[in-house]
């Protein structure tokens, strides 16, 4: 997400080697000594910050003292950002479409200037799209009744989404997938949805499918019916060609499968 975040406002000269594997979660991800090769060799890292790579934070704090080490997160006002505690806040900052987009123009921005002023390449129809996105993302949800303005999921990563377009959010799992969760989440969960006469709740990428399935029963057991919807991209892009393989792409590929009337039994 991050580089696609930076990368149209960056000229073709500069080559963005991307870290993590296509489609992995981020918050679990340990590097490997390769991995500390590449950091070495670069001439700057950007990561997003907020604790999401939490396994890799020393050795950003090292190697910050050898060259430009920049967190999107740190262009992003802490007005805007979600908090968790006191001095904790949500790191999933990229679905808020035009929050991530204008700090990653800002990253990009400083990136140029900590390296070579010639590597910046200002890309204003990149911003316009962004903003023509989330407009079109406004007007759709704005067309559904309460009931269809919710995204009940297994970790909590849709919070930015949700503050963009006034919806409700309903998960099992804190911010983070290393999370613990157990009965208590999963009757919460059920007790939600029945209340709210919600009829659909969905899985993740990264996440196990058979934990829905616990809750559809529970559910079920109480007279209402939920489908479980699609896995939904929550820490990483779509692998491969399939769709939502890029940022903002991910944000259009959930809007289109929460968007989308399931059926339920």
């Amino acid at each position: 997400m991050l580089a696609d975040a930076i990368r149209p406002h960056l000229s073709d000269s500069c080559t963005i080697d991307v870290l993590f594997p296509q489609g992995v979660d981020p918050h679990s991800y340990r590097p490997v000594p390769s991995d500390v090769q590449r950091l070495q060799r670069a001439d700057a890292i950007v990561f997003n910050g907020l604790h999401l790579e939490a396994n890799m934070e020393s050795m950003f704090d090292f190697l910050s003292t050898q060259k430009p080490c920049i967190s999107i997160a740190q262009f992003v006002p802490k007005s805007k950002l979600i908090p968790l505690d006191e001095h904790v806040y949500d790191p999933h900052i990229w679905f808020d479409i035009l929050l991530f987009g204008q700090a990653g123009k800002q990253l990009a921005d400083s990136l140029a200037k900590a390296l070579n002023p010639a590597l910046a390449s200002p890309n204003t129809r990149f911003i316009d799209s962004l903003i023509q996105l989330d407009l079109f993302l406004r007007q759709s949800w704005a067309k559904r009744s309460k009931p269809d303005k919710s995204i009940c999921s297994v970790h909590d990563a849709f919070s930015y989404y949700c503050r963009a377009y006034q919806l409700t959010q309903m998960s099992l799992q804190g911010v983070s997938t290393t999370a613990e969760f157990g009965v208590y989440e999963v009757d919460a969960m059920v007790e939600f949805l029945v209340k709210n006469n919600i009829r659909v709740a969905y899985t993740e990428v990264h996440s196990m499918a058979k934990t829905m399935k616990a809750v559809q029963l529970g559910c079920r057991q109480r007279g209402h019916a939920i489908s479980i919807g699609p896995p939904l991209l929550t820490d990483a892009p779509a692998p491969g060609n399939n769709p939502g393989n890029h940022w903002p792409g991910m944000v259009l590929e959930n809007s289109r499968i929460l968007l989308t009337p399931i059926p339920y039994d």
